[in-house]
């Protein structure tokens, strides 16, 4: 008797965690059709849509990122982040010269003596 009350118990015990498993392989399923499996370009550091503008003699190094710590910040695309090393530094160029401009347009226009917080 207590032989067969330990194998039902036993059965059962199987069958829950059967149940358990395929619920959880479900979530999974449901939450990965929530990311898109793409991944991200970074050239230079700045976030391009395409790298089809990029010449093969301009690249000096590519890394392909497939850490959770990076790519959480680029949810839900969960394909990778692919960083591009180029030798111009076309996409960063035009970035740093927004940059050097609006430096420039504070200083022309800030006034002596006056702190701005913002």
């Amino acid at each position: 008797m207590k032989m067969l009350l330990t194998i039902v118990s036993t059965l059962l015990l199987c069958l829950k965690l059967s149940a358990q498993e395929a619920a959880s392989d479900i979530q999974l399923e449901a939450h990965e059709c929530d990311s898109i499996n793409m991944p991200v370009y970074l050239v230079d550091g700045v976030e391009v849509q395409n790298i089809d503008s990029l010449r093969k003699e301009d690249i000096v190094k590519v890394e392909i990122v497939k850490d959770p710590a990076i790519t959480k910040y680029f949810k839900p695309r969960l394909g990778g982040v692919v960083v591009i090393s180029t030798k111009s530094k076309q996409n960063l160029k035009s970035i740093l010269q927004q940059y050097e401009t609006q430096v420039k347009k504070s200083k022309d226009n800030r006034v002596p003596g006056q702190l701005l917080i913002r």
